[in-house]
């Protein structure tokens, strides 16, 4: 009987075990996804062989391969025709407000919650602080809130803005749209 806490390992390993076997030669294979997915080659070789690889390692490995994290849907399911974005990094801490406002809203008390998403206090309690944890308590408590984990990733490739037009301004790109944030005035 398999554990279902590892359905995340076994979904991003059987996605590389797929595009390993079509390959001649599954080592350069795995450099060049390295390399796309922005992974060390350490990390690769970890869910290869089906061994834990920490959040954003994962969802990188899972945008490179164009894997969705939380069943196997493709990009195509969310109206991504050119794929997955790789995600640059995963932000905890507007995680855990998200969280905090989903069990707020749902008038769940910490049991309540826990028993909803699946996972213990003491792990409710880490990603309520906004601490780094293993993806599979993560990938649950997306389904929780109702987000997809790529909408907690940060700016994924910055737009050039002119300075002319306004010299305070940043824009980037992410999984749902543009993004535009004020620089402050200091």
């Amino acid at each position: 009987m398999t554990n279902p806490h590892d359905a995340p390992r076994q979904v991003l390993r059987d996605a590389l075990t797929a595009r390993c076997v079509l390959q001649s030669n599954p080592v350069t294979l795995l450099v060049e996804l390295a390399d796309k997915a922005g992974v060390s080659i350490h990390s690769i070789a970890k869910a290869s062989i089906g061994n834990p690889v920490n959040t954003i390692d994962h969802l990188r490995l899972c945008a490179a391969l164009e894997v969705d994290p939380l069943g196997g849907m493709g990009p195509a399911h969310y109206g991504l025709h050119k794929g997955f974005p790789t995600p640059s990094s995963f932000d905890f801490a507007f995680f855990a407000m998200g969280l905090i406002m989903r069990q707020r809203l749902n008038r769940h008390d910490n049991y309540k919650a826990c028993k909803a998403i699946g996972i213990k206090a003491g792990t409710l309690e880490r990603l309520k602080m906004g601490h780094a944890q293993p993806i599979g308590p993560v990938l649950r408590a997306c389904g929780y809130i109702g987000v997809h984990p790529f909408g907690y990733c940060a700016v994924v490739k910055a737009v050039p803005v002119s300075r002319e037009t306004n010299p305070h301004e940043v824009r980037g790109i992410s999984i749902y749209g543009t993004i535009t944030a004020r620089i402050p005035d200091w």
